[in-house]
């Protein structure tokens, strides 16, 4: 029985939970969880303008996004407005105060990258991309590409 496809979904999703665990406590200090933030960022980037597109591009059940966005609008990083053509319709959009402490997340999660990879030879992630394969593999160029720029910076 051929089960690799299952394998792959496992260690993807355990890869996930991991990194979510990681950017839960690099956030921590910002009073946001992984959901704030990955709201949040939605709304920087403007890949989303309701709570149901929220919905949609997080893979999160609106109920969940609801409530985030509740508590992210009470905290003055969100603010909510009926659109004009159709009063029924919230939109979503990102305060001041909301891009500010994103930006603030963010460059907390970025320095503690950094401080990751400063730990992390290229040989390691040489040999981690042997044992990986190709299902990890736009991760380790994630993370060539980051030792690059590291590198770059230190000279």
């Amino acid at each position: 029985m051929v089960t690799h496809l299952i394998d792959a979904f496992n260690m993807l999703e355990s890869v996930n939970k991991a990194m979510g665990e990681w950017i839960e406590k690099s956030i921590a200090s910002h009073n946001l969880t992984v959901l704030d933030f990955r709201i949040l960022d939605s709304l920087a980037q403007g890949a989303v303008a309701t709570t149901s597109q929220c919905a949609r591009h997080l893979n999160i059940m609106p109920s969940k996004i609801s409530l985030s966005t509740e508590k992210l609008e009470k905290a003055g990083f969100v603010q909510r407005r009926r659109d004009r053509p159709d009063r029924r319709m919230v939109a979503l959009q990102l305060s001041d105060e909301g891009l500010e402490i994103f930006e603030l997340a963010l460059g907390t999660l970025n320095e503690r990258w950094q401080n990751v990879l400063s730990n992390v030879g290229s040989d390691v992630i040489q040999m981690a991309a042997l044992f990986a394969g190709p299902t990890l593999a736009p991760i380790g160029v994630l993370v060539k590409n980051s030792l690059r720029e590291r590198n770059s910076t230190v000279k």
